[in-house]
């Protein structure tokens, strides 16, 4: 003799039925709420980094140092590529004609390149800041 049970179906709201699918799935229900949380805190993080942190950083203090302090006009600077010093165009002491100055950067008188007459203008480093053109 066995005995066999019926199942008979039977008719329950669907608060019932939630609160019993709720039960079976309550460890991936589990899993997907941590990984949210995971997620919200991780975003959270991220932005605090790219915005809050990157605003009380303080920029430092510049300070501005002329160059030169020539009389005349000044103009055109190139600096060197190891930046220590710089050619520019300068009309002289005299304020007569435009030629091409080296000096060294915080030091020294300029040292005139030229001395003839006639259009110099702009002036570039070589690579290797052995030449000026």
């Amino acid at each position: 003799m066995t005995s066999e049970v019926a199942i008979i179906p039977t008719q329950v709201s669907s608060a019932e039925y939630l609160a019993r699918e709720i039960k079976r799935h309550k460890k991936g229900i589990a899993i997907v709420l941590a990984v949210f949380f995971i997620a919200a805190i991780s975003l959270a993080v991220g932005l605090y980094k790219v915005f809050i942190r990157n605003q009380s950083a303080q920029p430092g203090t510049l300070k501005v140092t002329p160059l030169t302090s020539s009389p005349g006009i000044e103009r055109n600077v190139a600096f060197s590529p190891d930046g220590r010093q710089v050619a520019y165009v300068w009309t002289g002491e005299k304020n007569d004609n435009f030629d091409l100055y080296v000096k060294l950067i915080g030091a020294g008188e300029p040292l005139p390149l030229t001395s003839s007459p006639g259009l110099k203008m702009s002036p570039a480093w070589s690579p290797d800041g052995r030449y000026i053109a």
